[in-house]
């Protein structure tokens, strides 16, 4: 019984933990959604160093590719079309996001799964076809 509050406990604060982590997350997140706002914009004082960060990030953490044209030294021209997909992904996720503090980065929450019976066999009785 005892070992059950534990983790009742430690699953309690390990979540409050998390909540904190998200606003940090999606700080980071706006902060480069600015960013990318201000390019889009012609903002003469955006640096393009940050734009070409800014699209890198973006492109990791959401697997949604930008428009913007690149050469050796980056890219830096993003579209309208990059900040409109970018947003509505950030508005679909943005409950998932977390600040890893060991990765140093935004990420996605872990997602919690259980083995469903068919998943659970043995690995020896699982059969490999060619």
């Amino acid at each position: 019984m005892a070992m059950i509050y534990k983790t009742i406990l430690l699953l309690s604060i390990w979540m409050i933990d998390l909540e904190g982590n998200n606003e940090k997350a999606c700080k980071v997140f706006n902060d480069n959604l600015t960013i990318i706002k201000q390019r889009i914009k012609h903002d003469k004082n955006v640096n393009a160093a940050k734009v070409n960060g800014a699209i890198m990030f973006f492109e990791e953490l959401t697997s949604i590719n930008s428009q913007s044209t690149g050469n050796y030294y980056g890219r830096f021209y993003p579209t309208t079309s990059d900040y409109n997909n970018w947003m509505k992904w950030y508005k679909k996720n943005r409950q998932n996001l977390i600040w890893d503090d060991k990765l140093d980065r935004v990420r996605l929450k872990p997602k919690f799964t259980t083995c469903s019976k068919s998943s659970a066999r043995d690995p020896e009785e699982t059969i490999i076809r060619n």
